[in-house]
């Protein structure tokens, strides 16, 4: 590793990240399933789509479709205001 100019303890880094990355992706995937297959349960209920799809059609369904997933959030700004930068004291009580 060192003759490609990386120090062994980059790469340990590099591959606690990749690991906490797989770990991520492995905890969405996990979230979507739990949320799309009520999704697509509901859908299957109506008999409109119980009779239009085949089996084939059904054994292509996934629950890990996510498009309908905003990861970033929903942002709305004002453009003729300032955002308040400024830290806030909490006070917590007890």
């Amino acid at each position: 590793m060192a003759a490609l100019g990386v120090s062994r303890s980059a790469s340990v880094v590099g591959g606690l990240c990749a690991v906490r990355l797989a770990s991520l992706r492995e905890l969405f995937q996990s979230a979507l399933v739990h949320v799309n297959t009520p999704l697509i349960q509901q859908v299957l209920a109506e008999p409109k789509w119980a009779q239009r799809l085949t089996d084939a059609d059904r054994r292509g369904l996934l629950p890990l479709f996510w498009t309908h997933v905003n990861p970033y959030g929903r942002f709305e700004r004002d453009m003729n205001s300032r955002l308040d930068l400024l830290p806030r004291v909490v006070t917590v009580p007890g």
